[in-house]
């Protein structure tokens, strides 16, 4: 601190700030020289330090600002800065009040609040009354004030444009009047047009994300899939019929798979795009599906709740390498399928997954288990939430039984959306009309290796070669699982016929396997769990009848209002209802 004990006016302050510039200079050679032989001495920087949001502020004290001002004088004393101090003090007073009156305006700035004024502090002053006149307009209307600050750089150096939209009657319309939690900083009409100087192609997904963009608008229509609700086959069929979409499984925050698809609708902008969700109760939800904001049609893919859990719990995941590498020494065909398994539940660890491991045969038990960690919410029982949630940009609600995407119907029933909805269908409609989730999926592909010639064991769904397939030139048998699809170069199987011998060797390899195949799928089909033990479990536990029954009221109401004859359908749904009918007296204590 300077004390003013001595006369002299002016030139003793100067003095007295030359001696501090003196001994400053040598205190940081002597820290420098320090920092070398001691690295771990090294100050951390300011913006890591606890107090770093509180060193801001004091950035715009008056006696910070006069002190900015002396510092300033000093450095061009030469130049006769001196002679106007007094002006500049004048000057930064009044600057000072300013700055005070745009601060009122914000609550609890944040750092990029603070950071933001401090380093557009000319402009901000230079444009005052304008800035002051989107504040006053806006002064009622919190959320883009909050866009306004948090983003306040962004916001200054790109003021004209944001000056145009903030006080547009687009912006008052769209988002002022009905009080809309999270204002778009940008106009999303500009930012949809590449000829824009500003547009999404240049503004990162982040920052979009702080600005409340609203996605990109080139997606034709929104499809819920829960899991175990024909979400593979939904898939299987968009990808074989490129319609692009982008989903993040298990994403645990909002602005994850908003990132997601930001990124893939800019990139994509030519294809035919949806937007496919499957998981409901994560972090920022609320902002992201409000962030879904052109209006577009709704598929909703529905199906029994009791078939859903049952599906869950015969689910099954092969635990390492996606594509195994094999020869003709591989025999031990129990080791080669071993990693297949089903899963159980352990313990609730905050997340909606919850922890747990792997089981030869399914468990009964995680019902319990995945519902107590929200895990069903999550993932297969939301259908009226979401449904609420995307209420603002829905043309239309459709809704499709997963009996009709069945291998032996989804051709004539996306035949109708594609009429509806405007897209082309692939003419080779075998290429979609599997199952998709079976244990044939989740054990292949194998790649055989023989003598630098490699021959993928696979499925239909999981082939991505445009070889023929070579079924029936290995495997002389009656398959007892049609789905296998057996894909080798056309000159490399030509070379491999030449050579008889290594042929015949190759088919009694293939004949083994299909065979051991065959047999892990009988038994992994002869473990699965039905409906009916899905039923009796959950009749054993009237706590978990009660959350069970709970659930399904909330989020099938919708269901119920526009397509009862769906749920009219659901056989073991009814049974569910009847059951917690006659056990009316225990639901309701």
């Amino acid at each position: 601190m300077i004390e003013f004990k001595v006369t002299g006016g002016g030139l003793a302050l100067f003095k007295k700030l030359y001696c501090i510039k003196k001994q400053y200079k040598k205190e940081q050679r002597i820290y420098q020289q320090t920092i070398q032989i001691f690295p771990q001495l090294k100050y951390p920087s300011l913006e890591s330090c606890p107090d770093y949001k509180e060193s801001l502020r004091y950035k715009f004290h008056l006696s910070y600002m006069l002190g900015e001002v002396l510092i300033q004088s000093f450095k061009n004393l030469h130049k006769g800065a001196g002679f106007k101090l007094y002006k500049d003090f004048k000057r930064t007073h009044e600057e000072f009040k300013a700055l005070k009156e745009i601060l009122k305006e914000i609550k609890e700035p944040s750092i990029h609040t603070l950071k933001g004024i401090s380093d557009n502090k000319e402009f901000l002053l230079k444009e005052y009354e304008r800035i002051k006149e989107i504040l006053k307009t806006h002064q009622n209307y919190p959320a883009i004030l909050d866009n306004i600050f948090y983003n306040f750089s962004y916001f200054i150096q790109n003021f004209d444009l944001i000056e145009e939209w903030l006080l547009s009657d687009d912006f008052n319309q769209r988002y002022k009047k009905e009080n809309h939690p999270y204002p778009s900083l940008l106009n999303p009409k500009k930012l949809n047009d590449e000829n824009e100087e500003i547009n999404y192609k240049n503004i990162a997904a982040k920052l979009a994300w702080d600005m409340n963009l609203p996605l990109p608008e080139n997606y034709e229509f929104i499809n819920i899939s829960p899991h175990g609700s024909g979400r593979n086959a939904m898939e299987n069929f968009y990808t074989k019929n490129k319609i692009f979409y982008r989903q993040l499984y298990w994403a645990s925050s909002g602005f994850d798979r908003y990132e997601y698809n930001y990124c893939s609708l800019i990139d994509n902008k030519n294809l035919y795009c949806i937007i496919m969700i499957s998981e409901y109760h994560f972090k920022d939800l609320s902002k992201f599906f409000l962030l879904i904001d052109k209006k577009v049609p709704v598929l909703l893919v529905v199906r029994d709740p009791i078939s859903a859990i049952k599906c869950s719990i015969n689910g099954i995941a092969f635990w390492g390498k996606k594509e195994i590498d094999i020869t003709l020494k591989h025999k031990n065909f129990d080791a080669l399928f071993g990693n297949l398994c089903s899963w159980r539940y352990v313990r609730d660890n905050g997340t909606v997954l919850g922890e747990w491991e792997s089981s030869k045969t399914p468990v009964l038990e995680n019902i319990k288990g995945y519902f107590r960690c929200g895990g069903f919410e999550n993932s297969f029982f939301f259908q009226s939430s979401i449904l609420a949630s995307l209420k603002h940009c829905t043309k239309e609600v459709n809704f499709i039984e997963t009996k009709d995407i069945s291998k032996d119907k989804i051709c004539q029933t996306m035949d109708y959306f594609a009429k509806k909805f405007g897209f082309n269908l692939n003419e080779n409609q075998h290429s979609y009309n599997q199952v998709i989730y079976c244990p044939i999926t989740c054990l292949l592909p194998f790649v055989l290796n023989v003598n630098d010639m490699k021959i993928i064991i696979t499925n239909h769904s999981k082939n991505i070669t445009k070889n023929p397939n070579r079924i029936k030139d290995f495997y002389d048998l009656d398959l007892k699982y049609e789905d296998i699809y057996i894909s080798i170069d056309d000159k490399e199987f030509n070379l491999l016929k030449k050579d008889t011998t290594l042929f015949l060797k190759v088919k009694d390899y293939i004949k083994d396997f299909i065979l051991a195949l065959e047999k892990k799928i009988d038994e992994i089909e002869n473990s699965k769990i039905n409906e009916n033990d899905v039923l009796n479990y959950i009749k054993k536990d009237k706590e978990l009848m009660r959350e069970v029954k709970k659930i399904f009221d909330q989020e099938y109401e919708t269901i119920k209002q526009h397509r009862p004859d769906i749920v009219a359908s659901w056989k073991y749904y009814q049974e569910f209802e009847k059951m917690c009918e006659n056990e009316d007296l225990s639901l309701n204590s």
